[in-house]
């Protein structure tokens, strides 16, 4: 297997050598002293480097400027930028992040820790990312080449579609110390849901085919979070009111993934991803985000898996708290303590709460 190719851009001497020392063994280690080289670095190896590393002085003093302009041009795909803190602070950290920074590294560094963690995780989410877009590319050729066959390509590619939205879900919730029995019991949850609120309120047009594909989709509600740093994640810890910013835009970067996806939407199982990714997390009362949509302006299938979600959130283990019964989740969605849902979605939560609870324990954690 290939080594990936990571760029090191930093005017210190000492930090190449440490980052150099700590990496060389699994990668091809490029390193540069300054912008200039970088932007020559990234002509030279257009769509090889999978992470660049560098100063925060760097990146705000035009390296930013240099690796945007190299994605806009396609020269970089989506490399990862692992940030250089100097002298740790919240205010460097938001800078680096705010100019589009994947993560952060602190002196001194603890090079088993950039190994095993940042730098790993970066360079397997690019290169993951650079073998769906091949899949996808070799997909979409094959269709455009064999029309005689449209029907049952477009069908496989359906399925193709699902499963890859199911594998970029399962690397996010490996990232987010979530398991793969989140993905089954979100997916029980919402089509349990959407069955009752099909049968008690036929204006949504609910038929079987439009079930089968939500919850399906309902999957994909978090995979935005694939653009979220480690700091933020897997803080333990109540986030700041700017982490919290931060966090709150995996709606829109995983409502952005599903866009990039160029391909045949089979059933709208794309567009139920999209809206999915985007409204999960908008309330009835408009107190929600990132648009403050206000009551049936939310899409029906977003504010089911909204509660589903909620649900699965409150019975399950998380890195801040610990599960509660689901007696306990219950009682504070109903009570209004998670926001303001439904009344049309509450009276169905309520009709198939006894199939909650018998999923969450079926599917426990």
């Amino acid at each position: 297997m290939n080594k990936s190719i990571v760029l090191i851009v930093d005017e210190k001497e000492e930090n190449e050598i440490i980052l150099k020392n700590a990496l060389k063994e699994k990668y091809i280690i490029i390193s540069v002293k300054n912008n200039k080289q970088l932007k020559n670095q990234v002509e030279r190896n257009q769509n090889q480097i999978a992470l660049i590393i560098t100063s925060l002085s760097l990146f705000q003093s035009g390296g930013f400027n240099i690796i945007n302009k190299s994605k806009e041009k396609k020269m970089i795909g989506e490399a990862g930028i692992l940030v250089i803190i100097e002298k740790a602070s919240n205010k460097s950290e938001e800078i680096a992040y705010s100019l589009g920074a994947s993560d952060t590294i602190k002196k001194p560094f603890n090079t088993d820790y950039i190994i095993n963690k940042k730098v790993e995780r970066l360079v397997s989410i690019y290169n993951y990312q650079n073998n769906l877009e091949h899949l996808l590319k070799v997909q979409n050729e094959k269709i455009l080449s064999q029309t005689s066959k449209l029907m049952e390509q477009t069908e496989k590619l359906n399925k193709i579609n699902i499963n890859m939205m199911e594998s970029i879900s399962s690397v996010v919730e490996w990232r987010d110390w979530e398991t793969g029995k989140h993905i089954k019991r979100l997916r029980c949850f919402t089509e349990s849901l959407l069955v009752n609120v099909a049968k008690e309120y036929p204006e949504y047009e609910l038929e079987k085919e439009d079930i089968d594909m939500i919850a399906m989709a309902s999957t994909t509600h978090d995979i935005g979070k694939i653009a979220i740093p480690d700091a933020i994640l897997l803080k333990p810890g109540k986030l700041t009111s700017q982490e919290f910013e931060i966090m709150k835009t995996h709606t829109t970067k995983g409502s952005e993934i599903i866009c990039n996806f160029n391909a045949i939407d089979v059933n709208n199982y794309l567009g139920y991803c999209q809206d999915i990714c985007r409204y999960h997390h908008e309330k009835w009362d408009g107190k929600g985000y990132p648009e403050g949509l206000v009551g049936d302006e939310i899409p029906i299938w977003a504010q089911v898996v909204s509660i589903a979600d909620c649900f699965d959130a409150l019975t399950s283990d998380r890195p801040y708290k610990k599960a509660f019964s689901s007696k306990t989740a219950s009682e504070m969605i109903l009570d209004g303590q998670c926001g303001a849902f439904s009344p049309k979605i509450i009276n169905s939560f309520k009709n198939v709460l006894p199939e909650f609870e018998n999923l969450a324990v079926v599917y426990k954690g």
